[in-house]
């Protein structure tokens, strides 16, 4: 048992066993401990508010949703597509790290050959008119172009989407494009 003149001197290093160690283990008896852990505890708690207060901030200098959102066309091997079409997959990709709600106004597809001789159908679902992506996800949708008879369908289509872009909780008009014609 410690002394009184011992418990009052907090420099005074006690020993005390530590049973999940099996070992002695010098133990410092002070308040400048629990001062520590307090200061640590601070600072981790500013850093995650920080953190929280630029995530939250940060969507308002955003210049234009295009440089979150990404929209993609590719050629596919779709196993249903048919003969005398050419398939085609839509992606829209999320890149940031907030929830992103798309309000489509207008979906174009511009192929080689474009006027009533195209015709475009969706294999499975279509797109929505209002889209909801998490951060770092994307929707994928699959596609095909008919062309008249006698003509080859394209290997390349080149699709706009014009819609209202709400990223957090600011909305911005934005036409994102799949890439050059």
């Amino acid at each position: 048992m410690p002394t009184k003149d011992q418990r009052d001197n907090p420099d005074d290093i006690v020993s005390s066993r530590v049973p999940f160690l099996g070992s002695l283990k010098k133990v410092r008896p002070t308040v400048t401990g629990q001062a520590d852990t307090v200061k640590k505890a601070t600072i981790a708690g500013l850093m995650i508010v920080s953190l929280t207060v630029l995530w939250a901030v940060l969507p308002f200098f955003v210049e234009s949703p295009d440089r979150v959102l990404v929209l993609t066309v590719t050629h596919s091997e779709y196993p249903a597509c048919p003969t005398g079409s050419a398939c085609f997959t839509l992606e829209l990709r999320n890149l940031g790290p907030w929830p992103v709600t798309v309000d489509i106004i207008e979906l174009r597809f511009y192929p080689a050959l474009i006027g009533p001789s195209v015709d475009v159908k969706w294999l499975g679902r279509m797109p929505e008119r209002r889209l909801t992506l998490m951060p770092l996800t994307a929707l994928t949708y699959e596609f095909r172009l008919t062309i008249i008879a006698g003509l080859s369908p394209p290997e390349r289509i080149y699709v706009t989407l014009a819609g209202y872009v709400t990223i957090l909780y600011e909305t911005q008009y934005a036409v994102l494009h799949s890439g050059k014609r």
